[in-house]
């Protein structure tokens, strides 16, 4: 009788195995990154800087967030086009506690048409800390889930800026990812309520970079 109980709780759990892979099949990662079809900006804008970003992170030895399925994650990316410092900051959820960490690194501008190169020479180490469910709570990141893209705004493809900067946004969480880009967006906060929410966003998390209550 022994015996027969552990081959039925075998069963069960091979049985519960099975249907967890069938879920999951059933259920795939919900991935979502601007349509390019019939939208110029998001060929010429959004998806390039999609590419570039991704080349950026193989390099760093970033985990690839569009199939990661084991965490929560958001980074900030600011690319500017000079040989200034770049930074992406990174909001991860490890075992139900939240941190928040600076990565910064130097790209190698050398040659109008030169692959996307970070200089590995002057890669900057990450500084990381822990932030309290409060205060992750507070950067309200529901909203940043339900924006649209540059290129998915009405007449988003009219907001620009000269030698600017592209601020792009990754949300990542085990059932689905969202990738954002905005060009210059502390530029256009008057335009439009999106960029006002995304300086909103990323200033209340420059607040917590600098260790500031976010009520203040």
């Amino acid at each position: 009788m022994k015996s027969l109980n552990i081959i039925l709780f075998c069963l069960i759990l091979v049985c519960c195995n099975h249907k967890n892979l069938l879920i999951g099949k059933a259920f795939p990662k919900s991935i979502h990154i601007p349509d390019t079809t019939n939208n110029l900006y998001a060929k010429h804008f959004d998806y390039p800087y999609y590419l570039i970003k991704t080349e950026i992170a193989k390099q760093l030895k970033l985990e690839n967030l569009e199939t990661d399925t084991s965490s929560s994650e958001i980074r900030i990316w600011k690319i500017g086009s000079n040989y200034h410092p770049q930074k992406i900051i990174t909001l991860k959820n490890r075992n139900n506690i939240w941190t928040i960490a600076v990565l910064t690194y130097y790209l190698n501008h050398k040659g109008q048409n030169a692959k996307v190169k970070v200089d590995s020479i002057s890669t900057r180490g990450k500084n990381e800390r822990e932030i309290s469910l409060n205060e992750f709570t507070l950067l309200m990141t529901d909203q940043i889930w339900q924006l649209p893209s540059q290129s998915e705004m009405k007449n988003g493809g009219s907001y620009g800026c000269m030698d600017g900067y592209a601020l792009l946004i990754e949300m990542n969480s085990k059932e689905k990812y969202k990738y954002l880009f905005y060009m210059c967006p502390d530029l256009h906060v008057s335009k439009d309520s999106t960029f006002q929410t995304v300086v909103t966003f990323t200033n209340n998390v420059a607040k917590l970079i600098a260790g500031t209550n976010l009520s203040n």
